[in-house]
């Protein structure tokens, strides 16, 4: 599968904590590309207070994506390529910035929100992480 129809396969999943989520949007397009499920381990979550107590026991958001790409994708810098995943920061429904996971796309970083699929170019600065092939 390419990028193009895993973007509309998700545009056709409703939100859901653990199920079709921003961690999920990515960690799902790593397994379709490798066949390895980096959030094997963290699967089963369903609100958004499991998420955050899962993400506080891990050391944050970014330490649990490290630790899920471990073996399958190596972290990178630079420029994104198509594909690659990453954790960006934008802005919250409630203004405030936070952290969430994101699939580049070639001209922008798309992630699944509660309003569903959506795309941002951002400043290099609101990369926090990359990963990519």
């Amino acid at each position: 599968m390419d990028l193009g129809e895993y973007l509309k396969l998700q545009a056709t999943r409703p939100w859901a904590w653990g199920f079709a989520d921003c961690t999920t949007f990515a960690a799902d397009w790593v397994k379709s590309v490798t066949g390895i499920d980096p959030m094997a381990k963290w699967r089963g979550y369903k609100t958004d207070i499991e998420v955050e107590l899962l993400i506080a026991e891990a050391g944050g958001l970014l330490a649990l994506w490290g630790e899920g790409m471990i073996d399958i994708w190596p972290r990178v810098s630079g420029d994104p390529a198509i594909g690659n995943i990453g954790l960006i920061t934008v802005q919250g429904q409630d203004g405030e910035p936070i952290d969430i996971g994101a699939i580049f796309s070639g001209k922008r970083w798309c992630f699944r929100s509660p309003r569903g699929i959506g795309g941002a170019s951002i400043d290099p600065a609101n990369l926090v992480a990359s990963w990519g092939r």
